[in-house]
């Protein structure tokens, strides 16, 4: 039996990174995913933007991680050649006047200065409600998920490195040089299953706390074609439609839309803009966020040969890419991991 040195299971963001990056060192490995078990990538944003707006501040290690996923997202999107990748910038309606004071103190100056773009002309914004004005974040921009995935997916099929089902967890066997599954032998095998991780029993309980977030798709052809953040966010989908999210549930893993969460996005909706919608489909997905708010890298303490690379909860689409960069580095070069997104915080936590 031959010994192939990496397997990925799942397909989303995070398993699509990890992929990418596989790819890109010239790594022998599979990618094993059913696509109906999860929904979260393709219903999700795909946005990438280095500001937390609440505080003004710099996200979390998001200077390193937007240089990485621009250059990442760029390559992948010729290689594939499917366009899904737009940096196109992203305008902010000011929730305050103590924001916007913030946002202006910060314009031009080290860390999140940076990052901070100048006020948008209000001629530009005449269908939005913007009483403490709109600032600009010219470096964020977004991924179209579902292409970005299916396209990636469409290359590792006609690859060969595609095994169409999600290996399950209890079925795995050790032998001398690896892992078995489904008649393959894997040196190692990284577990990128999103909020599916949840269901194993041999992990502690409290590695993740999964959101439920809902979505909108709505139709309002007079709203200027950008990415607007503001109660919500919109992402531009063209043809004057645009992904309107995202809610929070926590402790759900029902990914079906209900109705209420569908009547907070249009009040919120109804804040931001002066003109008419209509809304076209809803959609709902379970985001794997981490009760610490940092990813979960590294190999389990109790099954060696066997890895996480999990929990990128809303900021996936920004920190995969580097993420996945330094955990090939550990993988292979014995670098070590960040120590925030070691998986041993968890276990050390449980004694």
């Amino acid at each position: 039996m031959k010994t192939i040195p990496l397997l990925i299971v799942g397909q989303g963001i995070a398993g699509s990174c990890l992929a990418l990056e596989a790819l890109r060192r010239g790594i022998d490995f599979r990618l094993a995913d059913s696509p109906s078990n999860s929904r979260s990538t393709r219903v999700a944003a795909g946005l990438f933007n280095p500001v937390v707006f609440r505080k003004v501040a710099e996200g979390w290690r998001a200077s390193a991680s937007l240089q990485e996923a621009k250059a990442c997202y760029a390559a992948a999107q010729s290689m594939l050649n499917e366009p899904f990748y737009h940096p196109i910038g992203m305008w902010r309606i000011h929730g305050s006047e103590a924001e916007k004071h913030s946002w202006e103190s910060k314009l031009g100056q080290a860390g999140v200065g940076a990052f901070l773009g100048p006020a948008v002309n209000p001629s530009l914004s005449t269908t939005l409600h913007a009483p403490f004005g709109i600032s600009e974040v010219p470096e964020a921009g977004f991924i179209e998920t579902e292409r970005f995935v299916d396209a990636l997916r469409r290359h590792l099929k006609n690859s060969g490195l595609l095994i169409e089902e999600l290996s399950p967890t209890q079925h795995w066997e050790r032998s001398e040089k690896g892992w078995e599954w489904a008649s393959l032998s894997f040196e190692k095998v990284v577990f990128a299953e999103g909020y599916l991780l949840q269901g194993r029993s041999d992990l502690p309980s409290n590695l993740l706390n999964p959101a439920k977030g809902e979505v909108l798709i709505i139709e309002a052809p007079e709203l200027p074609q950008r990415i607007i953040n503001g109660k919500v966010y919109m992402v531009p989908l063209g043809n004057g439609r645009f992904r309107v999210g995202s809610t929070y549930a926590w402790r759900q893993t029902n990914d079906q839309p209900t109705l209420e969460k569908r009547a907070e996005l249009i009040l919120a909706l109804q804040s931001m803009i002066k003109c008419p919608f209509t809304i076209i489909h809803q959609d709902a997905g379970i985001r794997p966020t981490v009760p610490d708010r940092r990813p979960i890298l590294g190999e389990l303490p109790h099954k060696r040969g066997h890895y996480l690379f999990n929990g990128m909860g809303t900021k996936g689409v920004l920190l995969a890419p580097l993420l996945a960069k330094e955990f090939f580095d550990f993988l292979l070069l014995n670098k070590p991991l960040p120590s925030d997104v070691r998986i041993e915080r968890f276990y050390e936590n449980a004694h």
